[in-house]
């Protein structure tokens, strides 16, 4: 086999064993701590009694939290994981609800290379003024498909390569 061939071959290799290697970043929720409901001053406080967190990520690694009251979102800006990885249990947490029934998440987003890798969900309901167990969802969304623009810069890589690849192979005389 020619040295152009392993080398492309080894790049391929490369390329798809890459990210199986690397362990997957996240910021999530750790465990499901007790909320209350408590109607006062017109609306509902959502509290949950403390913020299990615990992440894991390479350097650059950032999180951003969405706050999901009766369908209502308000994001946050991102911010840095506070190490390569650690846990630490926040202390309590309030979210309001315009009316009952309420209904509110709080979503933690990984961002890794400026693509959301991993969320985590915290969520609470209630009809009446009482109180339970939130519920934690983790979700490792899709990686969008390229668009046609990234298509066309894959493109231009690959044939670029390919051109590269072979003036070396002309130039060598394999």
């Amino acid at each position: 086999m020619s040295v152009p061939r392993i080398v492309a071959s080894l790049s391929l290799l490369v390329l798809f064993l890459a990210p199986a290697a690397m362990a997957q970043p996240y910021y999530r929720w750790s465990s499901a701590p007790a909320f209350t409901c408590v109607a006062s001053g017109g609306m509902v406080n959502v509290t949950f009694a403390s913020q299990p967190a615990e992440w894991s990520g390479p350097g650059g690694t950032l999180a951003s939290i969405d706050y999901i009251s009766n369908g209502v979102l308000t994001p946050s800006a991102p911010f840095p994981i506070p190490s390569p990885s650690g846990s630490m249990v926040f202390s309590a947490l309030l979210v309001t609800a315009p009316t009952y029934p309420a209904t509110v998440t709080v979503r933690l987003n990984t961002i890794f290379a400026g693509v959301t890798v991993y969320q985590s969900s915290m969520s609470a309901s209630c009809s009446a003024d009482g109180g339970g167990v939130s519920t934690i969802t983790n979700t490792v969304p899709s990686i969008p498909a390229l668009g046609p623009a990234g298509m066309a810069g894959l493109a231009v890589a690959l044939a670029l390569a390919g051109a590269m690849t072979l003036t070396f192979v002309l130039r060598r005389g394999a």
